[in-house]
């Protein structure tokens, strides 16, 4: 057997229990429902699959918005100007990189996406 230190010995039982230790929290942390999260079910060969999404909700914060009217301009899809300010006309195709876009023109960091 080689020279092997036997302080070294000692620390391999603890690095394989921390090791399981993180394996463990780490499929927790994968399988954990957070309260805003819903599940989608779809079946496909008699198999049911569950996909996580993020119920996503677009919002302008009033006290914030200037009346600029640029989301409106750069995202028409997804806001009007009433009066001096914005307002959300649709919460459907958050994904679209037109509303990225209007987000981050925003120079009141009015528009909030959660």
């Amino acid at each position: 057997m080689p020279n092997i230190n036997k302080a070294y010995l000692a620390l391999i039982p603890a690095v394989i229990v921390v090791a399981a230790l993180l394996m463990f929290i780490g499929n927790n942390l994968k399988t954990s429902t957070n309260s805003a999260v819903t599940t989608n079910t779809s079946t496909t060969n008699n198999d049911q699959i569950s996909i996580p999404t993020q119920a996503k909700t677009l919002a302008i914060i009033g006290s914030r918005c200037r009346g600029c009217g640029r989301c409106a301009m750069i995202d028409s899809e997804h806001f009007e100007l009433s009066g001096r300010t914005a307002t959300v006309i649709s919460q459907s195709n958050l994904d679209s990189s037109s509303l990225t876009n209007a987000i981050n023109a925003c120079p009141g960091n009015a528009i909030t996406l959660s």
